[in-house]
């Protein structure tokens, strides 16, 4: 018995060992999670707080307290665990400071009972791409969303009375906006350093547009000045190279020509138009319409947030040979003058539900009706979560539309819709998210010889054909990236793409799977660079005219289908497979009937020696009853 005990006690300890190593785990991924996961919470004024997952939560009745740069809000120091900020109704202010520096928050919430938004409240709130302002708000803080470099949309409510200096500067993503009526103070450097905004309506009856307004807004090409503008502030055009039309309706348009030539860096063709500018829609957006080929709507509902960019490009020919607009001009009676026009319509909007979807699949739909023959229309959206339904992807479906899609954590995908159609999308919703991050021994680790090795992990699988694009590093720019797949422990190569200038590596994948291993290596030993795809933005770069060739101008082959064919990997293995099926069925009719022909045949063979068995047989009787018959003819004779 004594063996048995021991091995009893041996048992024992094993399973103590495994539990405790069980415990060791658990507390070392506990203490490893990060701090979204953690719940956290507290009083602030009369308000109280919590974080949640990642959500900040601002709930109660009354103001918020003013931060200051000496007492910051009570959530300041766990502020990167913030991706998300909601602010309850009840809540009447948003306090000075009080999301400052919450860099990783993607969205903002805020109650219709909220009235003014404190100084440098959204500072530095550089991952901020959706917020909408209720409609009650009468006051905007100095410098309250400066910084805010991904806010690409943002609507003014009509009752909003004041705009403190620095309100908006350098919100780098800004497209379009329209200054309401209803405002009576607009601060200095408004719009400083705003380098995508391209149109402005200033509906304010302000007397001077302040300094520095638009300083260093580059891209800006229209702008709507009231006629109650007596005065251009200092530098306010300052470095708007790219200002075609500033419209005007007061009565002495000096004011705003003065201003402009006296500012060199303002564009050398800019026109001031005296007439109105502004008008609205039959849906109540706002639209302004310039001659230089750039129209710019806007509009809000409660399911969406939409803006609409038009942009009009006109090449001209001269007796067969291109010309400029002014050469046109130029041009006689017996020259031959041809134009061609091409249209770039841009949707981009935020979504706040399946409703939201409708509003952009109508507008996509009233877009592709009036393009031109040479146009196009591109569709993107910023999505306030991740997960998405077929029903709300089938919207655009079948339609000639380039959609891109951004989740609330920052993951895109492209789709061309002419190539989707309801029978695309299969599975009852999608988790567009994904996570890269760089290994540190990405090479020792997975044994691919590379530059770099990225780890790429999807949160759901996916069954439709799209483009992904793979943040890298901003140094990977220009390289080639290859993607890997993982199997077992082998990494197989399916695809190399170059990399574009923001560092983003745009792969053309027919299918993704949430339990697959993927990586990105860049600059992978044995991989032919000049098949790379290249991304559309160095098309020009590359001297190719369309991104279905690789660099070297041979067709690419799209992960898990080919461009001939258009068949997924799975539809592909699945014709193998009834292709393999129907040889192996084939094969085996073949051999039964084989079988069956012989054991056919030798059954008659059979029957055929039997009956010739049988007929020798009947004759040796015959012969033998013959020769009785004679012998017992022959004894009767003897006998007498």
């Amino acid at each position: 018995m004594k063996p048995i005990s021991e091995a009893k006690n041996c048992i024992r300890r094993n399973i103590c060992r495994r539990i405790a190593a069980l415990f060791i785990a658990a507390a070392c991924a506990f203490a490893l999670l990060p701090p979204a996961a953690f719940a956290a919470g507290g009083s602030t004024g009369d308000l109280s707080w919590s974080l949640i997952n990642g959500t900040l939560t601002i709930s109660g009745k009354g103001r918020m307290p003013d931060y200051s740069d000496s007492v910051m809000p009570p959530w300041a120091e766990i502020s990167d665990a913030i991706n998300r900020i909601v602010v309850s109704e009840g809540v009447t202010s948003i306090g000075s400071l009080a999301f400052y520096n919450c860099s990783e928050a993607k969205f903002a919430f805020l109650p219709s009972t909220v009235t003014s938004i404190g100084d440098r409240a959204f500072k530095f709130c550089r991952s901020l791409s959706y917020l909408s302002l209720p409609s009650g708000l009468l006051s905007i803080g100095e410098a309250a969303f400066e910084s805010c470099e991904n806010i690409n949309g943002i609507i003014l409510p009509d009752g909003l009375n004041y705009i403190g200096n620095y309100a908006f500067d350098r919100c780098s993503s800004l497209t379009l906006i329209t200054i309401p009526a209803s405002v009576t103070h607009m601060g200095s450097v408004l719009f400083h350093c705003c380098t995508s905004l391209i149109q402005v309506v200033i509906l304010a009856p302000i007397t001077a547009l302040p300094d520095c307004t638009f300083y260093n807004c580059n891209s800006l090409s229209t702008v709507s000045v009231p006629e109650t503008v007596e005065e251009i502030g200092e530098y306010a055009f300052h470095n708007c190279e790219k200002l075609g039309n500033v419209y005007y309706t007061g009565a002495d348009s000096s004011v705003i020509t003065d201003a402009l030539e006296s500012d060199a860096t303002v564009g050398n063709e800019t026109t001031v138009i005296e007439q109105k500018s502004v008008g609205r829609t039959d849906t109540g957006n706002i639209f302004v319409s310039g001659n230089n080929g750039t129209s710019i709507s806007a509009g809000k509902t409660e399911n969406s947030f939409i803006t609409q960019t038009q942009v009009t490009e006109y090449e001209f020919t001269v007796n067969g040979e291109p010309a400029t607009y002014e050469e046109v001009l130029e041009t006689s009676e017996e020259d031959e003058i041809e134009a061609n026009v091409s249209t770039t319509t841009t949707i981009s909007a935020v979504v706040h539900n399946s409703d939201g979807w409708s509003d952009v699949a109508r507008a996509a739909e009233s877009a592709v009706k009036t393009k031109h023959e040479d146009s196009s229309v591109e569709v993107r959206v910023q999505m306030e979560d991740s997960v998405i339904t077929p029903r709300e992807l089938t919207k655009m479906a079948g339609s000639d539309v380039d959609l891109t899609i951004t989740t609330s954590n920052g993951s895109t995908w492209n789709l061309d819709q002419s190539e989707h159609s309801r029978d695309s999308f299969n599975r009852q919703t999608y988790n567009l998210d994904y996570s890269v991050s760089k290994m540190d021994n990405g090479r020792k680790s997975t044994g691919i010889e590379s530059d770099s090795v990225y780890s790429l992990n999807f949160a759901g699988s996916t069954d439709f054909t799209a483009t992904v694009g793979v943040p890298l590093k901003v140094s990977e720019a220009r390289k080639t990236a290859t993607l890997y797949e993982k199997h077992g422990n082998e990494y197989n190569a399916v695809q190399n793409v170059v990399v574009d200038d923001s560092g983003t590596a745009w792969f053309q994948l027919a299918s993704t799977d949430e339990k697959t291993d993927y990586f990105v290596a860049v600059n992978a030993a044995g991989v032919d660079h000049s098949e790379a795809i290249v991304p559309t933005t160095l098309s020009k770069d590359y001297n190719i005219n369309s991104t279905l060739v690789g660099a070297d101008g041979k067709q690419y082959e799209i992960t898990g289908r080919t461009s001939r064919w258009g068949i997924t990997g799975a539809e592909y293995m699945i014709y193998v497979a009834i292709a393999v099926g129907f040889v192996v069925l084939l094969i085996t009719l073949i051999m039964v009937t084989m079988n069956r022909i012989s054991k056919s045949r030798a059954k008659m063979i059979a029957e055929a020696e039997a009956k010739e068995s049988s007929k020798d047989l009947d004759e040796e009787e015959l012969r033998l009853e013959i020769m009785r018959e004679l012998l017992e003819e022959q004894e009767k004779s003897n006998k007498q």
